[in-house]
């Protein structure tokens, strides 16, 4: 159904989608061995990606017409950690040129007194932030957890906004409304303008 509530239930759903997303990602993550896994490309490293972006598009200029997540009671610890995982987001993730990964380029010379010095081959070290730390993800999570308090409690509101709509068109225009049926997401639509 459509109503003028039921337009921001949607939006706030959504949005407290991303932040049930982000919860659950960074719960995989904590629960994972943070300071043992050293592999290169770990699924670790992908569950705290993921937990940032979805976190961060909650926050994005975009076609939700509902206000975005509000920061007004956060503490400063939660007001630098929100910025910080927009940070991560917007100028690591979404960008290669950033401050939060590097290249070194390094000679190797030979150090031998039985030899000439010589350059004995070029190589280079990637640098980069790999891993978030177990006290940053645990407060990133508190973080998500709070939006999503937030949220619930707007999204209650509209139910009730809701219902006052609903009574207000009448029972029989509500029983004439279109029955919820499932809905069938097309992926050809991923190239298309967003509504």
């Amino acid at each position: 159904m459509t109503t003028e509530s039921a337009k921001q239930l949607r939006d706030l759903a959504s949005l407290a989608r991303d932040f049930e997303l982000a919860e659950a990602y960074l719960d995989h993550y904590l629960a994972g061995d943070i300071e043992g896994d050293e592999r290169y490309s770990s699924p670790l490293d992908a569950m705290w990606m993921t937990a940032v972006i979805f976190y961060a598009r909650a926050f994005a200029n975009g076609v939700r017409h509902t206000a975005k997540p509000e920061l007004k009671d956060a503490s400063p610890d939660e007001e630098r950690m929100h910025e910080y995982v927009l940070d991560v987001r917007n100028k690591y993730l979404a960008h290669s040129v950033n401050g939060f990964e590097s290249v070194d380029v390094v000679a190797f010379l030979t150090a031998s007194s039985f030899s000439k010095p010589a350059i004995a081959g070029i190589g280079h070290v990637h640098n980069a932030l790999s891993r978030m730390d177990r006290h940053s993800a645990e407060g990133f999570r508190q973080l998500c957890r709070r939006h999503l308090r937030t949220l619930r409690q707007r999204m209650e509101s509209m139910h009730v906004e809701i219902t006052q709509e609903i009574l207000e068109m009448g029972l029989d225009a509500a029983y004439a409304l279109k029955d919820y049926s499932d809905v069938h997401i097309d992926q050809s639509a991923a190239g298309r303008r967003r509504k």
